[in-house]
């Protein structure tokens, strides 16, 4: 979806004016304005890659010698990698920044975050889906998108989250939950208080500071 779709869901009362990131609360304010309704401020949101499947910490199940592309790889058996649901490491997410805020390093995508304008344009375009806008005010993250079991996860990827459930039942506020097999992190219950980073086992959990500088 674009700036045309935007307007048009406007117009038809469809959407908040609050949703354009890049033009922040200038934009939101002069739409409101326009459609004279009151506006909730944007909240600053950052792309952030669940994956640390680095190449010391994964491998290739098969040699893919086609399309350099990660959509293109992912259509064959969903890529060369041990991990199905990891970064695939051809930098279409990094094509479609346009602030030039991701590269790709070790194998893996890696978002400056002190140059994202929050657009969405990398999470919308990765094939595998393991980009998400997180709030910039996110103290803690989960670095793995691998929805398997522990065991298979582990196999994959020396990094995974293997759904082992400890950050579940140490968060004091109920702010992890396992779905899926994987840690998932509800942002408006969590205190930013660590305990799910320094219990969990294979370190799928980290501690961030946003803007990172290129640290992602």
């Amino acid at each position: 979806k674009g700036c045309d779709d935007y307007a048009a869901a406007l117009a038809e009362g469809e959407a908040k004016p609050n949703l354009c990131v890049p033009g922040a609360v200038d934009t939101a304010n002069a739409l409101g304005d326009v459609l004279g309704i009151a506006v909730e401020a944007p909240k600053d949101v950052v792309a952030f890659v669940h994956c640390n499947g680095h190449c010391e910490a994964t491998s290739q199940k098969a040699s893919y010698d086609g399309i350099s592309t990660c959509r293109a790889a992912s259509m064959l058996y969903g890529g060369p990698e041990a991990c199905r649901y990891g970064c695939l490491g051809f930098g279409d997410c990094a094509a479609a920044c346009p602030a030039n805020a991701i590269c790709v390093k070790d194998g893996i995508a890696h978002v400056d975050t002190s140059r994202c304008l929050g657009c969405g344009l990398c999470a919308a375009t990765c094939p595998k889906k393991i980009i998400t806008m997180v709030p910039q005010e996110t103290k803690a993250v989960v670095m793995c998108n691998n929805k398997d079991k522990g065991a298979d996860a582990r196999k994959a990827c020396k990094n995974a989250c293997i759904g082992c459930k400890k950050c579940e039942r140490t968060c004091p506020n109920g702010a992890i939950s396992v779905q899926n097999n994987i840690a998932v992190i509800d942002y408006e219950k969590c205190t930013h208080c660590g305990t799910c980073v320094d219990g969990c086992p294979t370190g799928c959990l980290k501690s961030v500071v946003f803007p990172d500088l290129g640290e992602n």
